[in-house]
């Protein structure tokens, strides 16, 4: 797993970027291909940096790992690429292909965009990152040459699409961690990956990188669930706070939302003393504080009924859509409702 103490150290070796247009039908023009790596200076180098950082550190940054199944090349150029330091051909070379088949995948439906292949080291490791980023339809790039070779002017990609405002459309980083074909730990970024996101472009850049989500959601979902019952339960003590915090995770794991950060969840909804100690309890119990897809099969039983338990041992279970019928004060719990029944013991 990469973490943000990770992501901290990372830096960048070179670069190199390919025009990547949308293909409408079979036969059109292709990707413009760089020849050479880019022309990179320190401040350039910590400009890029501080952005893959940004996104990375997200709340839209999501683990990965290879697809078995997959058919795509990615997956093989980032092991190979990876294994050693490549040549300058080679990485080029390497680069290029990436940029054809992102090109060959691309429908009606996907924008054009930057490509940037990254040489990185991560905590000393060698690393690869993948990004695509916003380029507007009518913008027009267009390739220079330096040491006889094409290549995209630096001047030219800071003016376009690399200012500040640009979003990092999609990325991926890949750190690589032993010397085995799978010896990885990975993230992906998608800003398309929100709620209202067309599925079928929300999933473009997984099959393209040849991954898949670490965890299954439900898995995920349960987790989650379960970690954050057990914290609400042993370490707040405020019996309102616990039925707040509580409330707030049936109320966004029962939305209609497709996918939840943790991360986020915990900034808007849990107070300032518990946010550091919530999200290390998350992280001790292999919680992902990373964003993921909601599937509360697993759980669907427990979202359906909730049950407050008082510092005497009593317990009072109610339906969730009539949890209104509950008052959690201070120092006493109020059920205003009448007895149908005593269960036996």
């Amino acid at each position: 797993m990469i973490t943000a103490d990770d992501i901290a150290t990372l830096q960048i070796t070179r670069v190199i970027f390919h025009d990547v247009p949308q293909r409408v039908r079979d036969g059109e023009q292709g990707p413009m291909l760089s020849e050479i790596e880019s022309a990179i200076d320190a401040k350039k180098v910590r400009h890029l940096r501080d952005r893959l950082k940004r996104a990375f550190g997200s709340p839209r940054a999501y683990e990965i790992q290879f697809d078995a199944t997959s058919a795509s090349p990615v997956p093989g150029a980032i092991r190979v690429g990876t294994s050693r330091m490549l040549t300058s051909e080679e990485f080029v070379s390497a680069s290029q292909a990436i940029a054809r088949y992102l090109f060959e995948q691309q429908n009606r439906v996907t924008s054009p965009g930057l490509l940037a292949i990254m040489d990185c080291v991560v905590q000393s490791q060698q690393s690869l990152s993948i990004l695509k980023l916003e380029r507007e339809e009518g913008e027009q790039l267009e390739l220079s040459e330096r040491n006889g070779k094409r290549t995209f002017d630096w001047e030219i990609l800071t003016n376009l699409v690399l200012t500040d405002g640009t979003r990092f459309f999609k990325s991926a980083l890949f750190h690589r961690t032993g010397d085995g074909p799978d010896d990885f730990s990975a993230l992906a970024c998608d800003d398309q990956l929100r709620p209202e996101a067309d599925e079928q472009m929300a999933q473009f850049w997984k099959r393209f990188l040849g991954c898949r989500v670490v965890e299954d959601a439900r898995i995920t979902t349960q987790k989650f669930f379960n970690a954050s019952l057990a914290y609400i339960s042993d370490v707040i003590t405020d019996p309102v706070l616990k039925a707040s915090v509580y409330e707030h995770v049936l109320s966004e794991l029962k939305s209609n939302k497709k996918h939840f950060s943790p991360k986020t969840f915990i900034e808007n909804y849990v107070p300032e003393e518990h946010q550091r100690p919530f999200k290390a309890f998350l992280e001790e119990r292999k919680v992902t504080l990373r964003q993921f897809q909601v599937d509360t099969s697993e759980i669907a039983g427990k979202l359906r009924r909730k049950s407050f338990v008082t510092t005497k041992g009593a317990v009072v279970t109610v339906p969730v859509d009539a949890s209104d019928i509950v008052s959690v004060q201070k120092h006493r719990i109020i059920v205003s409702d009448t007895v149908k029944r005593v269960s036996k013991p």
